[in-house]
């Protein structure tokens, strides 16, 4: 499922996070994601975000600009 199969999926649902918890238990990845943003602000979200993006060696900000997606800041 590529990532925008996945957005028109949870806009289409009546409750996102009851889908996303459904699919979690197929995907151990997805699961632990859940667990990370748990409980978290837009706010935190978003530095945890830049911080893993950072640790990995990728600029967040053109990796968007490729992808032609605008990031909030």
């Amino acid at each position: 499922m590529n990532p925008m199969q996945l957005i028109q999926m949870l806009q289409g649902s009546g409750n996102p996070m009851q889908m996303l918890m459904g699919m979690a238990q197929n995907n151990p990845a997805l699961g632990q994601a859940l667990q990370m943003v748990n409980g978290k602000t837009p706010a935190e979200m978003e530095r945890m975000a830049y911080d893993m993006a950072r640790q990995r060696g990728v600029d967040l900000n053109q990796l968007a600009k490729q992808m032609g997606i605008r990031l909030p800041r």
